[in-house]
């Protein structure tokens, strides 16, 4: 049965209301299925679809190796102190 882009959003709404996000997250992948154009459905798929994540490799910093030996020397000062 189909359910108009109104009714999904409702019946997530609802399920939010709830505290039940996985079958808001059900209904809202249901929803896409038959309305990818709907924008506040493509909203609730941003929110529950599935993430991603970015992995940027970057240089050498060569001011690390300083913080780090700053870093041991200051821990093992306040451990003489304290």
């Amino acid at each position: 049965m189909n359910h108009s882009p109104e009714q999904y959003i409702t019946a997530i709404d609802r399920a939010l209301s709830q505290d039940n996000f996985h079958q808001a997250a059900d209904l809202a992948c249901e929803a896409f299925k038959s309305y990818p154009n709907s924008d506040k459905i493509k909203r609730y798929m941003q929110l529950f679809g599935p993430k991603t994540l970015e992995f940027h490799r970057l240089p050498p910093n060569p001011e690390m190796s300083l913080n780090f030996n700053w870093l041991s020397k200051t821990a093992r000062a306040t451990e003489v102190d304290g």
